[in-house]
């Protein structure tokens, strides 16, 4: 359940499921994890995300994994966002009541019902039926999480500037190419205490500029300190060449952490620095090659300059 002291501000983690050689969670593995990245500058941790491979986990998984994770967030006095997502309503209330009760959790990341392609109207009704559900119920509030090209249907400016005047919508995670609709969004919400996430890195220095609160950024597991750097730099009106090349080479380091489905590259990366006991995702997902993860690596090296 979550407290009332929120801040959605900042770089957020949606950090990884470890999987050990039989392919159980890894939950050594996961507890040094959420160890080694406690104190590196992060708002908060974001479990059972696609990052986390979340749709290949077991209900009693989840549970567990979130456990965790949230454990390590409260005694941090970090946020604790849960993604939440399933193809009808009445599941994800399901999954309300199972998840969001746990000790530590500060809010939910809810996601458009995925493959069913609601319609606008159907959207609306689907975060308010379960945005207010999960704050009475257990006091959690929602964050949207647009993701066009996972869920099949975007969620419009209009709809999500609709939604953010509810007092149990609190922000949004936006994983989409910046358009005209991210203005629209961002002059809609400037004033009011709603909060704009970037959901791709190499879209956060720009939305920054244009007024948003953070991002949960998967490349947050490689140098945060150099996310960090890009993020303090804008909060403080110290935006220079310095940083933009940072921001840059970060870019860079980020399209060649997608080249091939996320988490796949991400895990082979903290598996090469031994914070994780294996690069292994679950089926249908294949580990990454070993090219790749050198590809990203050499990047990963070279952002040592900085």
């Amino acid at each position: 359940m979550a407290n009332n002291n929120f801040s959605l501000e900042g770089i957020f983690l949606p950090i990884i499921t470890p999987f050990d050689d039989q392919l159980n969670v890894d939950y050594k593995s996961l507890k040094s994890l959420c160890e080694h990245y406690l104190g590196k500058g992060i708002a908060g941790f974001v479990p059972l995300g696609s990052t986390g491979e979340a749709a290949l986990l077991t209900s009693e998984e989840r549970q567990k994994v979130l456990e965790t994770i949230a454990s390590y967030s409260k005694e941090a006095g970090l946020q604790c966002i849960v993604g939440i997502g399933e193809l009808s309503t009445q599941k994800v209330k399901d999954n309300i009541d199972q998840l969001c009760s746990i000790e530590g959790v500060t809010a939910q990341l809810l996601v458009a019902p995925p493959y069913v392609k609601p319609s606008q109207e159907g959207i609306v009704k689907h975060f308010e039926i379960l945005g207010s559900y999960a704050k009475e119920n257990h006091n959690v509030p929602t964050i949207i999480y647009n993701v066009p090209s996972r869920v099949g249907v975007n969620i419009s400016s209009q709809t999500i500037n609709y939604l953010s005047t509810k007092d149990y919508i609190i922000g949004l995670k936006q994983s989409k190419e910046i358009d005209f609709e991210t203005i629209e969004i961002l002059d809609f919400t400037r004033d009011q205490d709603f909060s704009y996430l970037a959901g791709d890195g190499i879209n956060l220095l720009p939305v920054l500029s244009m007024g948003a609160k953070g991002t949960v950024l998967a490349t947050a597991h490689l140098r945060i300190d150099l996310w960090k750097k890009v993020y303090e730099a804008n909060k403080n009106n110290l935006v220079d060449d310095s940083i933009r090349a940072i921001f840059t080479s970060l870019g860079i380091l980020e399209n060649r952490c997608f080249a091939k489905p996320n988490p796949t590259i991400f895990k082979g990366l903290l598996h090469r620095q031994n914070l994780i006991s294996t690069p292994n995702v679950r089926m249908p997902l294949l580990n990454a090659t070993k090219d790749v993860v050198d590809s990203a690596w050499l990047q990963l090296e070279e952002l040592e300059k900085f």
